[in-house]
């Protein structure tokens, strides 16, 4: 702050020019001395522009009203909140690996967590950290799901480029040991890709 003063108030200006030019120790002292009192005096008005400074950007309320913060903390409930964040972000964070393993970019996977979330919730906006944990603890039905569709997307591709009579025939074989989900997928895809070959 001192730094400060020196460098916006004129008579700080002035008095540092005069402390460049004095020639004498006595005059030297003397400024020197003007120099330390003129901080002094003004020391209270920079501490309050200061203050106000600050409050228009940092204090937790100027945050909320800007929208930069969902909610003030509050200290005695502190211990709570960050534990049921951390958990919240833990299995976040598990979820987004195993779709991170699959291909996905960590992008993509954390605003598919996300929408699970929502959707899990039935769309309530403003989760908390432990109701999030609480929807995400067990499996999301979403993931096996996009787990089931991925599988299939992936096979099609593979038999893509085979013999078309090997590929029949191995898809028969599998679709065989299917769940009814899981093949209704596979036929779905199928059909998609089997509509889009004769629009071509």
């Amino acid at each position: 702050m001192i730094k400060t003063m020196d460098r916006l108030d004129p008579k700080l200006l002035q008095l540092t020019d005069a402390l460049e030019d004095a020639e004498s120790d006595d005059e030297k002292r003397s400024i020197a001395a003007e120099i330390k009192q003129r901080q002094k005096d003004i020391m209270p008005f920079y501490q309050q522009v200061a203050i106000q400074f600050a409050d228009m950007h940092d204090t937790p309320g100027r945050m909320l009203a800007k929208g930069v913060i969902n909610d003030k903390l509050q200290w005695r409930g502190a211990r709570r909140f960050f534990y049921w964040r951390l958990q919240r972000r833990l299995k976040e964070l598990e979820l987004c690996k195993e779709l991170k393993a699959a291909g996905m970019q960590h992008k993509d996977a954390e605003a598919q967590v996300k929408q699970w979330e929502s959707e899990l919730a039935n769309g309530a906006a403003n989760l908390t950290d432990k109701q999030a944990f609480e929807l995400l603890s067990e499996r999301p039905p979403q993931m096996d799901e996009w787990q089931r569709t991925q599988q299939v997307s992936s096979l099609i591709e593979k038999l893509g480029g085979s013999d078309p009579s090997n590929a029949l025939d191995a898809v028969m074989a599998w679709m065989s040991q299917l769940d009814d989900a899981t093949k209704a997928s596979v036929e779905s895809k199928l059909r998609g890709g089997s509509d889009a070959g004769a629009d071509v």
